[in-house]
């Protein structure tokens, strides 16, 4: 759903681990939608516990060896700036 909205060249979702229980859907997007734009659309199409908390738009998404998202480096990027 996340990649095929306008504005939106390249997405990946990770589940971000909170301490203790639980944890929260994190979307990341590459391309020139904004936020609360894609989370507007998105609550159009999606069931509310499918819906990504936060929505990071960002110029690129990091690559893996093999040339896919790297979700590891994204949750270890977004664990640094929204802690643990």
């Amino acid at each position: 759903a996340l990649a095929g909205l306008p504005g939106v060249a390249q997405a990946a979702v990770i589940y971000h681990r909170k301490s203790g229980f639980g944890g929260k859907i994190v979307a990341f997007v590459n391309g020139t939608a904004a936020g609360a734009a894609i989370k507007e659309e998105l609550r159009r199409r999606l069931p509310s516990y499918m819906m990504p908390e936060d929505v990071i738009v960002s110029d690129g998404l990091p690559k893996n060896a093999n040339g896919k998202v790297d979700r590891k480096a994204l949750t270890a990027q977004y664990g640094e700036k929204h802690g643990n």
